[in-house]
């Protein structure tokens, strides 16, 4: 007969499995090889994933030459007002848990970067 700990082992698998919403999933922003650049199509690229809360955004790119900020709003989004970004880091590898529902804002804020279009807009659901 099994024991306590093998049945609740069990059923701590099967539930886990039957809910795949609580999995978290990294994104790679702009995929594998372009990545966080200027020249990527970045809203399209989001457009078609599925962004949840607790999901991860990973930001790679060359510190110095980018950065990553997250926008206030979508004005600022649209007009490129950098000057009230919420977060901005420039390591080259950033990582952004997506916390919140609704559409967040994502900008480089290096000389002409927003302008020149590195932006990005993401519609997170709940998860």
């Amino acid at each position: 007969m099994a024991s306590s700990a093998t049945k609740f082992l069990c059923l701590f698998l099967i539930l886990g499995l039957a809910s795949p919403s609580l999995a978290t999933v990294v994104y790679k922003v702009g995929g594998d090889i372009l990545g966080w650049n200027e020249g990527v199509n970045l809203n399209a690229w989001a457009s078609d994933k599925d962004f949840k809360v607790g999901d991860v955004l990973e930001f790679n790119y060359l510190p110095l030459v980018h950065n990553v900020a997250r926008m206030a709003d979508e004005n600022a989004f649209v007009n490129c007002i950098t000057d009230q970004n919420l977060i901005i880091d420039a390591s080259g590898s950033t990582s952004v848990v997506l916390n919140q529902v609704g559409d967040l804002f994502f900008t480089s804020s290096v000389l002409t970067d927003c302008v020149s279009n590195l932006k990005m807009k993401v519609s997170v659901k709940s998860s």
